[in-house]
C-alpha cells in the first residue's frame, strides 16, 4: 500500500515498475495483484504508441511552480484508469494518506527502494528456509545457503542505510 500511495502521490516513481514487476511476480497477495494492475495500466501503449509511464516521466519536479497542478492531473489520470478495475476506495485511501503524510519525493523514492529490498529479503528468507528444511545438504546446497546468508546480511545493511536516509529527510523537513 505504501508503494501505491507513493505512486499516486508522485507518479514519476513508476520508474521502479520493472523491479517491482519482477518482485511481485513471485507474490500472490491481493496487494500484489493491485500493483500489477497499476503497472499494467501505466505501461500499456495507446493508439499513438505512447504510455502513461512516458507521460509521467516528463512531469516537472517538486521545485517547479506547476508541480502540484501537474501532479493533480497525473493522479486524476491514474485514478481514471484504475477506477475501471473497481478499486476506487483503495485509490482514494492511498491518495489521502499520501497527502496527509506530505512525504517528500526523495523520501518516497527511498521508501520505494526499501520496500523492494524488503521484498527481496523475504524471497531470500523463503529460499534459505527451504534449504534448511531439506535435511542433509550437499556441497552445492551449502554454497547456495552461504550465498543466501551473505545476501541476507547485505540486504539488511542496505535497508538500514535507506532507513537512516529516510529519517534524515523527514527530520530536515520537520526542522524547516
Amino acid at each position: 500500500m505504501a508503494l501505491l500511495r507513493n505512486f499516486l502521490r508522485f507518479p514519476r516513481l513508476l520508474e521502479f515498475e520493472g523491479m517491482l514487476a519482477e518482485q511481485l511476480s513471485e507474490s500472490n497477495s491481493p496487494v500484489s495483484e493491485l500493483l500489477f494492475k497499476v503497472i499494467e495500466r501505466v505501461t500499456h501503449e495507446d493508439e499513438s504508441g505512447h504510455t502513461l509511464a512516458q507521460f509521467l516521466a516528463d512531469l516537472p519536479g517538486p521545485a517547479d511552480e506547476n508541480f502540484e497542478k501537474e501532479m493533480d492531473s497525473a493522479r486524476s489520470m491514474i485514478s481514471t484508469f484504475l477506477l475501471e478495475e473497481g478499486i476506487d476506495s483503495v485509490i482514494r485511501k492511498g491518495l489521502s494518506q499520501g497527502q496527509i503524510l506530505q512525504t517528500p519525493l526523495e523520501a518516497a523514492r527511498l521508501e520505494c527502494c526499501r520496500i523492494l529490498l524488503q521484498m527481496e529479503l523475504n524471497r531470500v528468507e523463503v529460499q534459505r528456509r527451504a534449504l534448511s528444511t531439506k535435511g542433509t545438504l550437499d556441497d552445492a546446497d551449502r554454497k547456495v545457503f552461504r550465498d543466501l546468508m551473505q545476501l541476507d546480511q547485505d540486504l539488511q545493511k542496505e535497508i538500514k542505510s535507506i532507513d537512516a536516509g529516510i529519517n534524515d529527510i523527514l527530520l530536515r523537513k520537520r526542522e524547516k
